[in-house]
């Protein structure tokens, strides 16, 4: 009795296990259902053929068919025919290998006819013996997605061709005014070398200064116009770069702007450097000029230095690396990410003591960028800026043909072939023609320099002009053509009015009359060639 009574209570207590077991897996099932249901995305399985055999009811919100009328259909039923062979070509190799999909893209037809794009993944289903029966994934509806990054397509063609129709305007335009506006600085430029009073003279200077800078907002605009534009091509020539480097050193002694700053201009070519490259030595002097310049203009005293180096060579290009140093305020690091941008300054309000459009530094990284290099900038704030690029020349074969180096590189004080040209003026028996020349240059040139420093020191930039003018002409005419080429950029400084520099060209000059003078004076008492 005994043994039965615990047989009973075995029995109940089997069935009450399983009821409960039996309970938890509906209770499973069911949550697992509203799970499926109230997802976002189609669950579905297919068989070894690809034949629907289980779709979750989202289906129909999203194609708009119930799950008994999407069961025993393949995938490719609800596509239209050419996305069909398009995604049927895709799948051939997945379902061949067996192996997982992911985020597999294809167009399916809504039950009502309109597109709907899915984004499709799926992993193989194997039963416990390994074989494989079939596919299970999930089906997102991407449609508005795809639309959303259609129409930021669209709209970005559209500002780009807007961007492109822009800077086409601007390039046309910038041509336009540029044409008439060097017209108006070859008049002025005629006009300053008429006979005027000095108001006028200074009146035609302001204009003059005036007209350049406008000229240098055109040519920035114009210049970035063409790189937004895809325009921009550069010419490709021989060059020497210690010419550029030294002929942009001249530009900036003549154009400096630290009035009244003890600053000096330095430069520096590595003796590395092959004597001459293949390049576009004007856009490269562009960009020398603008770092240069815009050293000069954000440094107060100290120095500014221009540097070349020698980074890399090979047989067929040379890498030369350029340096702009100053001693200047310097840049934060929040300044410094401003930088190479356009039309960004780093201070850009409207009461800025440094002016500019702002499009200087991006043209520069464009040229280099057009030339194979790369710029940036080391700064601190208040410790001064070095701006440094770098640019890919190709080598020169007219490199090979130069002459050799003499021991003795500095010119000739006179030009020998001017004198001759004066010798062939000789009457015979007459007086030595080129020794009354050179006496009278000696006797009159050093009250022209005490003008000259005269103006400098007052800061008369009109008698700079006149003083510079006369000695130019005078030291052209004797051969003394180093001497003429400095004082012809005093004239230039003195045109324009810019008397900042002038100290540093004047004791060039003191320094080439008194070279000029003992070449004179060994032709003349001594019979021997300047």
């Amino acid at each position: 009795m005994e043994n039965k009574d615990k047989t009973r209570s075995s029995l109940i207590t089997d069935l009450t296990e399983r009821q409960r077991a039996e309970e938890a897996l509906r209770e499973s099932e069911e949550k697992f259902r509203q799970l499926i249901e109230i997802a976002s995305n189609s669950l579905w399985e297919t068989d070894e053929k690809g034949v629907y055999t289980y779709v979750s009811p989202k289906i129909r919100d999203i194609l708009g068919y119930t799950p008994e009328e999407v069961i025993g259909k393949s995938r490719f039923d609800f596509m239209p025919p050419d996305e069909a062979a398009r995604v049927a070509k895709i799948f051939g190799p997945i379902d061949a290998a067996q192996e997982p999909f992911s985020f597999l893209e294809n167009i399916n037809l809504h039950k009502d006819g309109h597109e709907v794009i899915l984004e499709t993944s799926g992993i193989p289903i194997f039963d416990k013996n390994g074989l494989f029966r079939g596919y299970r994934g999930i089906n997102r509806d991407i449609t508005k997605r795809k639309r959303a990054e259609a129409e930021l397509q669209r709209a970005k063609e559209a500002a780009e061709a807007a961007n492109r129709a822009k800077s086409e305007f601007l390039a046309n335009m910038s041509h336009e005014i540029r044409t008439p506006m060097n017209s108006i600085i070859g008049t002025i430029d005629l006009l300053l070398d008429t006979p005027l009073n000095n108001e006028q003279r200074d009146f035609i200077e302001i204009i003059h200064y005036s007209a350049r800078a406008l000229l240098n907002v055109i040519n920035d605009i114009l210049d970035y116009s063409k790189m937004e534009a895809g325009k921009m091509t550069l010419e490709v020539i021989d060059f020497a770069l210690l010419s550029v480097v030294e002929s942009t050193a001249e530009i900036m002694a003549v154009k400096l702007r630290a009035r009244e700053k003890d600053l000096s201009l330095l430069t520096f070519v590595d003796p590395g450097i092959p004597p001459l490259l293949r390049g576009n030595p004007g856009r490269l002097r562009q960009i020398l000029l603008n770092l240069t310049s815009n050293a000069v203009k954000f440094t107060k005293r100290g120095e500014v230095v221009l540097r070349a180096t020698l980074a890399a060579e090979d047989d067929t290009h040379v890498t030369v690396r350029f340096e702009v140093s100053d001693t200047g305020i310097g840049l934060s690091e929040e300044d410094r990410k401003k930088l190479f941008q356009p039309f960004v300054q780093v201070d850009g309000s409207t009461t800025r003591k440094y002016g500019g459009t702002g499009l200087g530094l991006s043209i520069c990284k464009r040229l280099v960028e057009l030339m194979g290099g790369e710029i940036s900038v080391e700064s601190e704030a208040g410790k001064g800026s070095t701006f440094w690029f770098t640019v890919r020349f190709e080598q020169s074969a007219a490199a090979a043909e130069l002459p050799a180096v003499p021991e003795s590189s500095e010119p000739e004080a006179v030009d020998a072939g001017v004198l001759e040209g004066l010798r062939k003026l000789q009457v015979e028996d007459g007086p030595d023609i080129v020794s009354q020349l050179i006496d009278i240059y000696l006797s009159d040139t050093p009250p022209r320099l005490a003008v000259l420093r005269q103006a400098v020191a007052e800061k008369d930039t009109s008698a700079l002009f006149q003083a510079a003018h006369s000695l130019k002409s005078s030291s052209a005419n004797i051969g003394a053509l180093r001497l003429a080429a400095i004082c012809r950029d005093l004239e230039s400084m003195g045109r324009a009015g810019a008397i900042e520099g002038a100290a540093e060209k004047a004791v060039r000059v003191e320094a080439e009359y008194a070279r000029v003078c003992m070449a004179l004076s060994a032709v003349r008492q001594k019979g021997e060639k300047a």
